[in-house]
């Protein structure tokens, strides 16, 4: 997989190294990069091009920037959260649950209406017969568990489920240097590099990382 720009020379070629740093020293041009690669995520036209075989990739839908690393949290969106409803609707309607599947909600069924039977007012009461699996499932609040850690085992840990669920291929983390040190930066790299994600640095001043890394100077020449 290869991510290019029509005004950067160089390219980031993601089969040769899973993480990448781009260090861009002029503060308006890296705004401007990192906004306009938002902008792309989005929907709008950009000069990225996310590629992979020769054949170019939307953005949208397979890159993911990470503003910032301390308040990661996939259980807040509730794309993650019907994500996860309709996964395990899916399973629970598979030919090898699908038996104990119409089971269940039978048996929830008949036991609703032995509880409504069981009642002694001086009115009936009765239930909807239109209760779902989903109404199940949303009320087991599935969600994902982050194990507790440093942020670098935290993104990791995130980026693996974002993955997962959505089929992202790459992740470009601006400015991380502002939050981790050297030490977690470096541990960052290496685990990501180890579980196989794409991820992008972008950085106004160079991190002394062990990946290649693509310079625009401050006079906006190319190193």
């Amino acid at each position: 997989m290869k991510l290019v720009h029509r005004d950067i020379e160089q390219h980031f070629d993601f089969a040769a190294s899973a993480v990448w740093q781009l260090v861009v020293e002029d503060s308006k041009h890296l705004y401007a990069l990192v906004n306009s690669l938002f902008a792309q995520l989005h929907g709008d036209d950009g000069g990225f091009v996310l590629s992979h075989d020769n054949k170019e990739l939307k953005l949208d839908g397979n890159a993911y920037i990470v503003f910032e690393p301390f308040t990661i949290d996939p259980n807040i969106s509730r794309t993650v959260f019907n994500k996860l409803i309709a996964s395990l609707r899916t399973t629970a309607y598979g030919e090898e649950h699908m038996q104990s599947t119409n089971e269940l909600m039978s048996r929830i069924s008949e036991y609703t209406y032995t509880l409504l039977d069981a009642q002694h007012y001086s009115f009936d009461i009765t239930a909807g017969t239109d209760f779902t699996l989903d109404d199940l499932l949303k009320a087991l609040k599935p969600h994902i568990e982050l194990p507790d850690g440093s942020a670098a085992e935290r993104l990791v840990d995130y980026f693996a489920a974002v993955r997962d669920l959505f089929g992202i291929r790459l992740f470009v983390l601006p400015n991380f240097s502002n939050y981790l040190n050297l030490t977690d930066m470096n541990k960052l790299a290496n685990q990501i590099a180890c579980d196989g994600h794409n991820v992008l640095f972008v950085e106004k001043n160079a991190v002394p990382l062990s990946v290649p890394t693509i310079t625009i100077t401050s006079d906006l020449s190319e190193l």
